[in-house]
C-alpha cells in the first residue's frame, strides 16, 4: 500500500496563468501549510477544503518554481487538485495545459495526468505490470531471467529506477499525443 506518492506539476501557459501558478504554489511552499491552503478551491460551509478536493489526505509542496512543483502527498497522486487548478487557470488562459507525473514510493502505481481543454485525462501502472514489463525488456536486451517471475526482484537491479522513469514519461507523452490528436 501507499505511503508517500511524489507528484510533479508543470504548466505550460500564458504569462498570467504561469504567474498565478507560481502564486498558488509560492504562498502554499512552507512547513505549516499544503494543498488545502490554496485559496482557489472549494470549500465546505466551515471553510474547510474536502480530501475530495484535493484526492490525498494530506499533501506538501518540497519544491516550486516559475512553472513547477514538486509535491509529496499520503496515499494518493493529487489528481482531483490538478483538475481544480486547471479549471482555475482556465479562466487566464483557456489553452493552459498542466501535467502531472505521480510515482509511489514502492512503485505499487506510477502514472501521469495531464489536464487540457477543461479536461484531465490520466493513466497509470501498477507494481505487477511493471515487474512484468520489466522482465521483458531485459529479456529483450539478453538479460539470464529466472523461471519463475516470482523469484526476481527488480529492486536488485541498477537499472529499475530508471527503467520505473522511462515509463511515467512514456504514459505522460501518450497522453500528450492523445490531447494533440483530439485538439485536431
Amino acid at each position: 500500500m501507499a505511503n508517500h506518492v511524489d507528484n510533479f506539476i508543470t504548466v505550460v501557459g500564458n504569462e498570467a496563468a504561469t504567474a498565478e501558478f507560481e502564486s498558488i504554489f509560492s504562498s502554499i511552499f512552507s512547513g505549516d501549510k499544503g494543498l488545502r491552503d490554496a485559496e482557489f478551491l472549494p470549500r465546505d460551509e466551515d471553510g474547510q477544503v474536502d480530501i475530495n478536493s484535493i484526492g490525498a489526505k494530506w499533501a506538501y509542496v518540497e519544491d516550486a518554481g516559475e512553472e513547477y512543483a514538486s509535491v509529496t502527498s499520503a496515499w494518493s497522486a493529487v489528481l482531483p487538485f490538478v483538475e481544480h487548478l486547471g479549471d482555475h487557470l482556465m479562466e487566464l488562459d483557456e489553452n493552459v495545459r498542466i501535467t502531472c507525473s505521480f510515482t509511489d514510493e514502492g512503485y505499487n502505481f506510477v502514472g501521469s495526468a495531464v489536464y487540457h481543454d477543461n479536461f484531465l485525462a490520466s493513466d497509470e501502472e501498477y507494481y505487477e505490470d511493471l515487474v512484468e514489463s520489466y522482465i521483458k525488456y531485459l529479456s529483450a536486451n539478453g538479460e539470464d531471467m529466472p523461471e519463475d517471475p516470482d523469484e526476481f526482484d527488480p529492486w536488485e537491479n541498477d537499472d529499475w529506477h530508471d527503467f520505473v522513469s522511462d515509463r511515467v514519461h512514456r504514459i505522460e507523452v501518450d497522453l500528450l499525443e492523445s490531447c494533440e490528436n483530439a485538439a485536431e
